[in-house]
């Protein structure tokens, strides 16, 4: 069976969704540090979730708008975009600052989830490398389209 694409992608669009992409996944990276390498930081301060959620969403409005394309290279472009999931050991007991501070505090509770933490951040900070990476091919891919 095949599919019918009704709505071709505005390039102009498509464009200012994946420099904006970029722009938020590289900026996100460089505000994480590769680890967390301060363990009263991690429970008292954690990691922004709004902003890797906004991103997450982003990332789907883009590929959702972007995969009616007739390029076949696109479409390869965007099987390769991580999907960005915030993992919840970056943020242990959501928002509950009290709770976390005493975690926190409790120097031996708090240390194997600081020590997972650790890890998840270093594959959160490469996902986010990476979709900014593929977005920017991706650009380059659509600009070539568009001089065809």
């Amino acid at each position: 069976m095949k599919e019918v694409i009704i709505n071709d992608i505005d390039l102009g669009v498509a464009s200012q969704c994946l420099d904006s992409l970029v722009l938020s996944a590289r900026m996100a990276a460089s505000s994480l540090p590769a680890s967390p390498r301060d363990y009263f930081r991690f429970w008292t301060e954690g990691v922004d979730v709004r902003t890797i959620n906004t991103i997450a969403e982003r990332v789907d409005d883009t590929v959702e708008y972007i995969h009616d394309t007739r390029d076949s290279k696109v479409i390869g472009f965007l099987n390769k975009i991580p999907v960005i999931l915030f993992p919840w050991t970056l943020a242990p007991l959501g928002g509950c600052m009290w709770v976390r501070k005493a975690v926190g505090w409790c120097f031996p509770v708090g240390m194997p989830l600081f020590a997972i933490a650790s890890f998840s951040m270093n594959r959160l900070k490469k996902e986010l490398e990476t979709l900014a990476e593929v977005c920017s091919s991706l650009k380059v891919c659509l600009s070539d389209e568009s001089v065809e």
